[in-house]
């Protein structure tokens, strides 16, 4: 499962590199000029050949849209965001907590490990009703995760930025509910909420 996970993220790098070339290259060259491009929010400064289009020097910044990415970009996330929930899906199945808690932002599992948190969903009927009162992270994840998690796919994805994607699966009735939200770190995905 490692392997495919990790070709699958090399596809996704091949993808946003043939990208970013695309761009470049299309464009009529007369002479190098430095220009940035803003990824995720941050300005990357490169250099290369001036652009004339229209007969004017089109040098504005290349912004990635989320709300309309290219479908390359697109078609390749989402393979990679199927192949992640599917790992997630198999540990949540094998009860994995270590495994589990190794996908989490260090911000997430802040938030679910804190006190506030755990009393919150220790307040839900089901959980009431059954007097489990969670403790730590890893008695949210087998009394709330394991039962609400498992079996769950990823049908559908959302970007909010080149790095931060929203999961969906799509119920019976055709209704597309939110079941991650996922950041792209070096490392790979890691769930953020």
């Amino acid at each position: 499962m490692k392997m495919g996970y990790i070709i699958a993220t090399l596809k996704t790098v091949i993808v946003f590199a043939s990208f970013w070339m695309l761009l470049i290259s299309c464009k009529s060259v007369p002479e190098s000029k430095s220009v940035s491009a803003v990824y995720d929010g941050e300005t990357i400064g490169e250099t290369v050949k001036e652009e004339v289009v229209d007969d004017r020097v089109a040098d504005d910044p290349v912004v990635f849209d989320p709300k309309n990415p290219p479908t390359e970009i697109y078609t390749a996330t989402k393979q990679d965001i199927q192949d992640f929930v599917r790992e997630l899906d198999n540990l949540i199945k094998a009860k994995n907590h270590d495994r589990w808690l190794k996908l989490l932002s260090p911000g997430y599992l802040a938030y679910i490990s804190s006190k506030e948190f755990l009393d919150t969903v220790s307040q839900q009927p089901r959980l009431k009703s059954q007097n489990i009162v969670l403790q730590n992270n890893r008695d949210y994840f087998l009394n709330v995760v394991v039962m609400s998690r498992s079996g769950l796919k990823a049908d559908d994805i959302e970007f909010l930025t080149m790095t931060r994607v929203m999961a969906f699966t799509i119920n019976q009735q055709g209704q597309r509910i939110r079941i991650y939200t996922l950041d792209k770190t070096p490392e790979g995905w890691e769930v953020v909420e």
